[in-house]
């Protein structure tokens, strides 16, 4: 059967990994919520959405690379051609309609990240943590290693494959985005220098012990969990009918 080809595990070999995070207790929530108003995290926002739009399209495209393989057709299989416009079609519709019903398949929001980050942190952390980011070093770590490098990361990402060409809004959205991560990276080293030697030592200390775990957190609620293999099957199984009937037809 189509609907259980090996193209399902495909999808979810590219964006399944640990999902979660353990719940957070009130001094956690309290304190991921104080970072979170530190600064807003706009490109992190915007890839985050960015991202969910190119997974809307990679979905289809990926279920259809399954079906090519299971009709063994060849590379003529693609945009332009009947069969696959009419699945790609089919399965589009049923994708938009589960992300208007279960929301977006990636969350990458900084409320999120943070309580992931932050439910890992014991009193001592808690207590360095707490002072490092009311700081003026511990801002200059949000601003331009999170929502600047970090984000740059992401933005790499979504650009590559397994993701489509971004292409309208998104791809100038992109572009913006990245051009305007260039310069704070370009500007980054002034801005560092010109901190008191004092409170360079104190961003260098806060780097070092944050870098590995933020980037952690970001995988932890940066990609679907399980569930997502139930809304994969859930959005096939919908058009079964459809499918079989335009996978009949073609033959």
């Amino acid at each position: 059967m189509i609907f259980k080809h090996r193209y399902a595990s495909f999808v979810l070999s590219l964006l399944l990994a640990a999902a979660g995070s353990a719940h957070a207790d009130p001094a956690q929530d309290k304190l991921a919520a104080a970072i979170a108003e530190v600064t807003p995290f706009s490109c992190v926002t915007e890839s985050n959405v960015i991202i969910n739009r190119q997974m809307s399209l990679m979905i289809p495209r990926a279920f259809l690379e399954g079906v090519a393989t299971h009709l063994q057709k060849d590379a003529s299989f693609a945009k332009g051609d009947k069969t696959y416009d009419q699945l790609y079609a089919v399965i589009r519709e049923a994708v938009a309609l589960d992300e208007a019903s279960n929301g977006p398949y990636i969350d990458i929001t900084m409320p999120r990240v943070l309580a992931s980050l932050v439910a890992r942190w014991g009193p001592e952390d808690q207590a360095y943590y707490t002072k490092f980011f009311a700081s003026v070093p511990g801002k200059l770590y949000l601003t331009h290693i999170v929502d600047g490098a970090l984000c740059m990361g992401l933005l790499q990402g979504v650009a590559e494959k397994p993701y489509p060409p971004l292409a309208g809004e998104d791809k100038v959205r992109w572009e913006a985005l990245v051009k305007e991560k260039e310069v704070q990276k370009a500007n980054f080293t002034a801005t560092l220098r010109a901190l008191s030697p004092a409170d360079q030592k104190v961003f260098k200390e806060g780097y070092e012990r944050l870098h590995k775990s933020f980037t952690d957190a970001v995988g932890r609620v940066g990609t679907p969990g399980p569930e997502f293999q139930q809304r994969f099957g859930a959005i096939v199984a919908s058009r079964k009918p459809d499918i079989e009937r335009i996978v009949r037809e073609s033959r």
